[in-house]
């Protein structure tokens, strides 16, 4: 049974992210979830953080400090604000605080029982149908029914 606490992962996330990066938090929210893709959550947010960095001090990212799938997401972040593909935008919807998208990741997926190391199209539309019927029924939000799920 998930842990009812986990449901504001997200909320506490965005605080502590605006806490640390102020004006700069949305840039940050994108940065992690351009680098999210097959990276454990400390991971994630350490290539992030170096993404930061360079852009800070540089203006853009060093293509060789990074895994080419997330050199392409960074600059997409760079270019338009937002990261790309279907489960970084709704990581990055989450922690900006719109809380009705469910990323479906791995993780997601081996909850739902599927072993595979990206989800079908018609995958993600189940576990995400999923968790926002969930979500409703338990009167929560999309994003506080996925994190008390990926959570656990």
């Amino acid at each position: 049974m998930p842990k009812t606490n986990n449901r504001n992962w997200y909320d506490l996330s965005r605080k502590s992210i605006k806490a640390v990066y102020g004006q700069d938090w949305k840039l940050v929210c994108g940065l992690i979830a351009a680098t999210s893709a097959r990276a454990s959550i400390q991971a994630n947010l350490s290539l992030a953080r170096k993404a930061y960095n360079q852009i800070k001090a540089n203006g853009t990212i060093d293509p060789t400090t990074f895994m080419h799938s997330h050199y392409l997401s960074l600059l997409h972040v760079i270019k338009t604000g937002k990261p790309n593909g279907r489960k970084c935008n709704a990581l990055y919807r989450n922690l900006i605080g719109k809380a009705d998208s469910v990323p479906v990741d791995i993780w997601m997926m081996r909850l739902a029982g599927l072993t595979t190391k990206a989800p079908t199209s018609k995958q993600y539309d189940w576990i995400e149908s999923t968790v926002k019927i969930e979500a409703e029924q338990l009167g929560l939000t999309c994003a506080a029914r996925q994190a008390e799920l990926w959570c656990q």
